[in-house]
This record gives C-alpha cells, structure tokens and sequence, in this order.
C-alpha cells in the first residue's frame, strides 16, 4: 500500500513540474536587435573615464551628445526614437587591440530587457595601441528597464 502512494504521490510531483524550451523562463523572448556600429575607439576620449559603461539612450539630443563624444565613425547615425532605443555597451580601457564586446542577446522578461555581453580576445589581431572597445545596438522602444548581464 505504502508502494501505490509512493508511487502516485511522485507521478503528480512528477507531473507537475514546468518544462518548457525556454529554461523555465516563462514570459521569455528574444527581442530582434539591429546592429548600429560595433569597433573600438583608438587614443580614447573616454581616457578620463575608462571604465566600462552600459547605457541606453532613447532620445536624439543625447544620441547626438554621444556620437560626437565618441569620435568615432557610426554605421547608423540617425535613429527613430519614437520606435526605437539604442543599447550602448562600453568595454573597459584595453592596452592593446584584439579585444571585442559583444551584445550576444536581448531577451524581453515580465520584468525587464536582458542585454546579454561577452567580452573576448583574439590573440592574432593584436596591436600596441590602447583601444576601448563597444558594441551599439538599436531595439524596439520599450518602458521596461534595461538590465545588463
């Protein structure tokens, strides 16, 4: 008798659990990004503050702010704001080239955007230059915070 209840107890525990193609993450799902610009800044202007910077940016005057500050050639230099949000990933000062950021995904939640980066390092395309890499990305417009991991 203990063995039926055993039995029957673990198959609805069983059954009960949540398995679905997304991790379990229920609400999930991966938000179509376009690439803006992706390259590295040489001789930096960003010297005075060389650490790594996550932002985004959803309106034109700072857009504008930002693309002069950088410096640095832009594939896409306009952006409509009223559908559209750019994702900005910084990478920290790197004394010499071969690196990379990479936004790899954007995943929408409940909660908020998940912006999912990878840093990594190609040891045949070094140079002796310090170079801070970054990665721009534009999404559709969103209220929800963006998080990023």
């Amino acid at each position: 008798m203990k063995g039926i209840f055993l039995t029957a107890f673990l198959s609805i525990a069983l059954m009960s659990c949540n398995s679905d193609d997304n991790g379990g993450n229920v609400g999930t799902e991966e938000v179509e990004f376009t690439n803006v610009a992706q390259s590295y800044i040489p001789n930096t202007p960003y010297e005075d503050n060389p650490n790594a910077q996550n932002m985004v940016i959803s309106d034109d005057d700072t857009w504008q702010d930002f693309t002069e500050e950088l410096g640095t050639a832009i594939d896409e230099t306009t952006i409509d704001f009223a559908n559209y949000q750019a994702i900005v990933v910084i990478d920290e000062m790197r004394p010499a080239g071969g690196y990379s950021i990479d936004i790899v995904s954007v995943t929408e939640n409940r909660q908020n955007i998940s912006v999912s980066i990878e840093t990594t390092f190609v040891e045949q395309i070094t140079f002796q230059m310090p170079i801070q890499p970054y990665h721009i990305v534009k999404i559709p417009k969103t209220e929800k915070p963006v998080v990023f991991e």
